[in-house]
């Protein structure tokens, strides 16, 4: 053994030392193999591992929660989770989910099955060929429709508790009473078909309604609170002892058990010519006092209205133009609504060839008529009309409203039918049927009940009016921030949130079937909103830097269940207890679903979508601001590349619409499929910076606005970020398309632009019949998105100034156009204007046409050919990567273009 000697010892333990000190530096500055894994870079061959989260139902009381994951490229999935336990089971291609309590889970699959669970045991029951279901609201029973291809459909009464079956055969529709303790069943057999009622209760108990060989049955609606059925009586022949058999009308009340039949056949005041019919126009209403029955008839025709071989005649005075009648039908053949009373078989017309719309005020006593051809020609969308209101009880008919706006959400009825509210002179009026009175009841309101953003040549849409409190007490009005409770008869406004001090926007939650707007055939029915129970909010940051939930209530006010910097949507809150699901995500944050239980405290996380993404380098968004020439301050959204070096310089694309700064926080899974070629993620994953700015216009300049605002924002993006200048592309669809096309002849910025069905040529667009919906464009270019205000004959000049054909020759940048061959929103010959424009003047440009797509692409092969050549596009431009071979001219070399394109 060797000796040291003492002398020696210092020495050797300084160097023992420095070795320890090396080490320790060495394993601090480098990471130890697989302490952290090295993050990859995005592939295509990548992106099928995405999955889009969408949560879909939660148990009464929050111990169960379903939500599914949509693949691209593999089966989609549906999950049901344990609030508490996490236990999971999954059902593939599962739909049509609902609980009953904490009791059963049941979906279907698209083979027709029906998972039935027991939540209690979580046993899993497969029923095959079940087309529909539904749970009894006492939750004892399961109503099951069986169809299956060798056997008649028949109705299955399933016992919930011992299992019990009873089975009814040969039902050929069915539907659940809103009460969920009544069903009525049609059936169909070789001898007879038949109505009946199964209620529903402890036991089961059948009426049988009618049975005939003569008349089969359709189209069953349930009064609102399940006391009465109506449904239509066909005849199965032409006529019978010389009278000609039409449709037939029956209603049944439940409480007095007696049934009432319309026939028109025998009818004194029904038009001979025309049958009851269930269509888009007019369905069946029955009152909410169950005496009136509202429905439509329609004349019968035995010929096509329009003869596809005969001249067309396009007269320039026709109220309603050619291509529009053909869309809608003539006048004379569109349904007209007709009220029945069935216990003294009285009926009156409400609507007819020229009042052709229609809506009921709430308990269906008046109806509201107009005539959406009146003002015309004119050239709005929704055209201005005369309001008519009748009272139905004695026919008098007068005028509600003069010359006002045909806009939906701009006249609507309260659901106790004691008021119709409208929006008039940037006011809210409520007319009070009763009193025959107006009154304008927003006047002490000093905030803009109208749109401060807009616009456009027609006048601003107003925020809304949500609905009305229990009993039509009291009127729910937005401004741009905050919510107000009116009283109609006072007009006395409280406002019920603080929105406008702290910068956010609340709206109310519609988190009940009650609370949502009703279709009421032309028109709408406003929600009922319970003030007795805390109202859940939504709420926004007005820069949309933040956004969550927030609960009011009558002892509390306002307080927040969640307001986050990200994007907090899709709240559910079980029936029965305070747990709430919601889903939370950024631009690099996939979405995640977070569970709160109670009213305060912290949120929890439940599931989080796309855990994989770790292992990729991603993106980040973050607001810029920037002004543009006029002084208007303006935000927009800067996408960081992946892996981003401050170092380095980086391309950037800049995509454009109008205003785009509210998809701050929206998660974008990485694509080959995109109606539009653009995503998002595809592009700061390949290296770019993307900028989507917020654009300002002035009446009469679309255009030249886009370019103020858009190249501002590009200015902005440049002094803050690491963006090369000479590389900056410029993209967009439809609007944003023109909007494209337009900016390239002002300013020559950008390397490289993408412009899909857009609008080139102001004049031709201007005069294009609008084959879309069959009336002439005109109303987009003076009240709509183009934004000229004036007539294309009042200001020539400002359409000439806003073309980007008239302006081709100033183009520098190499420009991809791409469109539908089928688009009649935007006709595909706008683009080959500017292709033959941009080929007589020798520029640089290419135009993909897709033969049997319209104005968005819905073919996938479509959709990821355009994806690709788009980034090919760029990356030829932007990243100076090698020239893909469909870019080459027919006949030319790569070279010869690549000296081609840089002349």
């Amino acid at each position: 053994m060797k000796r040291y000697k003492t002398t020696q010892l210092p020495v050797l333990f300084l160097c023992f030392l420095r070795c320890i000190s090396y080490l320790f530096i060495l394993l601090v500055s480098c990471p130890i193999v697989g302490q952290e894994k090295q993050k990859k870079e995005l592939t295509v061959a990548d992106y099928k591992l995405w999955s889009s989260l969408n949560p879909q139902k939660i148990s009464d009381k929050g111990n169960w929660i379903s939500y599914a994951l949509r693949y691209e490229s593999v089966t989609d999935t549906l999950f049901l989770k344990n609030a508490t336990s996490k236990a999971t089971f999954k059902f593939p291609q599962a739909y049509n989910e609902s609980f009953y309590e904490e009791q059963w889970f049941t979906c279907q699959t698209k083979d027709n099955k029906l998972q039935l669970q027991n939540l209690s045991t979580n046993a899993i029951e497969e029923i095959p060929n079940v087309k529909r279901y539904a749970f009894t609201k006492n939750g004892k029973y399961l109503i099951l429709f069986i169809t299956a291809a060798d056997t008649n459909s028949k109705l299955v009464v399933r016992n919930l508790k011992n299992k019990k079956i009873q089975t009814i055969d040969n039902v050929s529709k069915w539907l659940m009473n809103p009460n969920g303790n009544a069903l009525v069943y049609f059936t169909t057999s070789k001898n007879a078909k038949s109505v009946s009622l199964l209620f529903l209760q402890n036991d089961l108990e059948t009426i049988s309604l009618i049975k005939t060989p003569d008349y089969n049955f359709n189209n069953p609606v349930w009064q609102e609170e399940g006391k009465a059925i109506a449904f239509l009586k066909q005849p199965l022949r032409k006529s019978k002892n010389d009278v000609q058999l039409k449709n037939q009308l029956v209603l049944y009340k439940l409480a007095d058990k007696k049934g009432y039949t319309l026939d028109p056949a025998t009818h004194k005041n029904m038009p001979l010519t025309m049958n009851i019919v269930v269509s888009s126009w007019n369905g069946i209403t029955i009152s909410k006092d169950c005496k009136r029955v509202i429905f439509g008839i329609q004349k019968e025709v035995s010929y096509a209205p329009f003869d596809r071989q005969a001249v067309q005649i396009w007269k320039a005075d026709d109220k309603s133009p050619y291509p529009e009648r053909e869309i809608i039908g003539p006048r004379d053949l569109l349904p007209h609504t007709y009220v029945w009373w069935p216990e003294t078989d009285r009926i009156e017309q409400l609507s007819d060839d020229t009042f052709t719309e229609v809506m009921l005020n709430g308990n269906q006593t008046h109806a509201v008529t107009s005539d959406f051809l009146a003002y015309e020609p004119q050239f709005k969308m929704n055209s201005d009309r005369d309001y008519y209101i009748t009272a139905m009880a004695t026919g008098h008919k007068k005028l509600l409203l003069q010359k006002h706006s045909g806009l939906s959400n701009n006249i609507l009825v309260s659901p106790g039918g004691k008021y119709i509210s409208y929006f008039k002179d940037k006011n809210w009026w409520v007319y009070d049927i009763l009193n025959d009175t107006h009154k304008k009841v927003t006047a002490s309101i000093k905030a803009p009940l109208d749109n401060v953003y807009h616009d456009r040549g027609e006048d601003a849409f107003a925020y809304g009016n949500p609905g009305w409190s229990t009993n039509d007490k009291t009127l729910f009005i937005y401004d741009s921030h905050d919510i107000w409770e009116i009283t109609p008869d006072d007009a006395k406004a409280k406002r019920l949130t603080n929105g406008r001090e702290n910068h956010i926007v609340f709206r109310i939650s519609e988190q009940q079937e009650l609370q949502k707007r009703k279709q009421n055939y032309s028109g709408f029915t406003n929600g009922t909103i319970d003030m007795s129970a805390p109202l859940l909010l939504e709420a926004i940051a007005d820069d949309f830097s933040q956004s969550g939930y927030y609960l009011w209530q009558n002892s509390k006010g306002l307080c927040p269940l969640v307001f986050e910097k990200s994007e907090i949507s899709n709240l559910l809150k079980a029936a029965k207890a305070p747990v709430y699901l919601f889903m939370q995500q950024k631009f690099d944050l996939s979405p995640e679903l977070m569970l709160k239980n109670g009213n305060e405290g912290k949120s929890t996380l439940f599931f989080k979508s796309n855990p994989h993404q770790k292992k990729y380098y991603w993106g980040t968004a973050r607001l810029i601001d920037y002004t543009n020439a006029s002084g208007t301050r303006l935000k927009g959204i800067l996408h960081y590349p992946a892996n981003y070096q401050p170092e380095k310089k980086y391309p950037m694309i800049v995509h454009i619409y109008e205003r785009l700064t509210k998809y701050l926080y929206d998660y974008t899974n990485p694509s080959e499929y995109s109606r539009d070629g653009f995503n998002v993620t595809n592009l700061t994953s390949q290296g770019y910076f993307v900028l989507s700015p917020d654009i300002s216009y002035t009446l009469g300049n679309p255009g030249i606005s886009a370019t103020d605002c858009v190249t501002a924002a590009t200015k902005a993006a440049l002094a803050i970020a690491s963006i090369n200048p000479k590389k900056i592309g410029l993209i967009g669809h439809s609007f944003g398309g023109y909007e494209t096309n337009f900016i390239i002849t002002q300013t020559n910025i950008f390397a490289a632009a993408v412009a899909g069905a857009a609008w080139t040529d102001l004049t031709s667009a201007y005069l294009y019949p609008g084959l879309n919906i069959g009336k002439p464009d005109p109303w987009r270019f003076e009240y709509h998105q183009l934004r000229m205000k004036k007539s294309l004959f009042e200001d020539p000049d400002s359409y000439n100034r806003n073309s980007p054909v008239l302006h081709a020759t100033n183009i520098i940048t190499p420009l991809l156009g791409w469109n539908g061959a089928k688009d009649i929103q935007v006709p595909y010959y706008q683009s080959t204007e500017l292709y033959v424009a941009l080929r007589r003047l020798q520029k640089r440009h290419i135009l993909l046409v897709y033969p049997e797509e319209a104005h968005d692409l819905d073919n996938p092969m479509n959709q990821k050919d355009l994806t690709h050549r788009i980034e090919d596009w760029f990356a030829y431009y932007l990243k100076n990567e090698k020239l893909a071979a469909w870019m080459l001219p027919d006949g030319q070399q790569e070279l010869e273009f690549n000296q081609l394109s840089k002349k």
